[in-house]
């Protein structure tokens, strides 16, 4: 049980070119109703002026910390945080957060986890969010309706976590520091997609109780800017590295029944299906999309995980699946075609 004023948050935040947001990202975190916290800002060599904001703050708050580096990305500079959080701050009762820089805390959220931690003991929790646009909730958080609970099941967890990619996102946890493992994550620095669930893989597994809060605390900005909201033929990366390695994870957790595992590639497929969804509304030619087809279908993932696997998902996914197993790539095309015209005349 941690004691009533003891428990901190240790709030990540990485800063890149968000000069616009970031004010208001510093001001949610200060003006919490609980205010047991360190903030730490790592600005990831921006060339606007976010890291001059930064500074500016820390000068006027004892409990901001500022972290200046070259730009190495997203994960680089939440290790960065981490280590700091390790290494600088008393990790017994404290719990790390992360909040994206063009992003905010609801004004109760650290007093509302800081009571489900000390209620239940649980080593994380995972909330909601509510996906805002110029100071204004456009997509409320779904779940809220839903009732919060506990679980200390593995298998059960890893099913509800790894079959919802909603779940992926770090900025929806707060995660009990003396439980982070020390990884060095360097050889993945590059990825700009995925990063969330590569390091949630391993807080899964040193997590003995999450706590599913059906609450939304966090207010998740829609920035046509930011690196989840820019996908265009240019950096269109087929890659199923992370993917891999949470197949793999799960393989060596060996507590999936033959029926999980087959709602688990039901879930991968819809991913593959997701993918040329995507390609087939680039408006690029049928030549170019083929080849992303091609990269996909040449993958050892799929190749090795999906491809002639019996699986468990709805029928549109089933037909949408049999398409691209066959090759016949040119539906995906027609039905991005049709995507793209009812979004420009809706």
């Amino acid at each position: 049980m941690v004691a009533e004023n003891n428990l901190l948050f240790c709030i990540c935040v990485p800063v890149f070119k968000t000069e616009k947001y970031i004010r208001e990202c510093i001001e949610s975190v200060l003006n919490q109703s609980y205010q047991n916290f360190k903030l730490i800002l790592v600005d990831d060599g921006s060339p606007d002026n976010s890291g001059a904001i930064c500074d500016e703050f820390a000068c006027t708050d004892r409990r901001i910390k500022v972290i200046h580096k070259k730009n190495m990305g997203l994960l680089a500079a939440r290790d960065d945080a981490i280590n700091y959080v390790q290494t600088s701050c008393p990790i017994k009762d404290a719990y790390v957060m992360f909040l994206d820089s063009d992003d905010a805390l609801k004004s109760n959220a650290l007093e509302c986890l800081a009571d489900i931690i000390r209620r239940k003991s649980c080593d994380m929790v995972i909330f909601g969010m509510d996906r805002v646009s110029q100071g204004r909730v456009v997509i409320p958080f779904n779940d809220r309706n839903k009732e919060s609970y506990m679980e200390q099941n593995k298998r059960l967890l890893y099913k509800k976590v790894f079959s919802d990619s909603s779940f992926n996102p770090l900025c929806r946890k707060a995660i009990r520091a003396e439980l982070i493992p020390t990884k060095n994550y360097e050889q993945y620095y590059k990825f700009a997609h995925g990063e969330d669930l590569l390091r949630s893989i391993d807080l899964y597994k040193t997590m003995s109780t999450v706590y599913f809060l059906q609450e939304g605390l966090y207010n998740y900005t829609i920035n046509p800017d930011s690196i989840t909201q820019t996908v265009s033929p240019d950096n269109f990366k087929v890659d199923f590295t992370i993917r891999e390695l949470v197949h793999e994870f799960l393989i060596a957790e060996n507590i999936f029944t033959t029926e999980d595992w087959l709602e688990y590639r039901g879930v991968c497929v819809s991913l593959i299906n997701d993918m040329a969804t995507t390609i087939g509304r680039f408006a690029i030619s049928s030549q170019e999309k083929n080849q992303f087809y091609r990269q996909i279908a040449e993958s050892d993932y799929y190749k090795n995980n999906l491809r002639g696997q019996r699986f468990k998902t709805n029928l549109k996914n089933q037909i949408a699946f049999r398409f691209f197993e066959s090759n016949a790539y040119w539906a995906f095309n027609i039905y991005g075609r049709i995507i793209n015209f009812c979004a420009k005349n809706k």
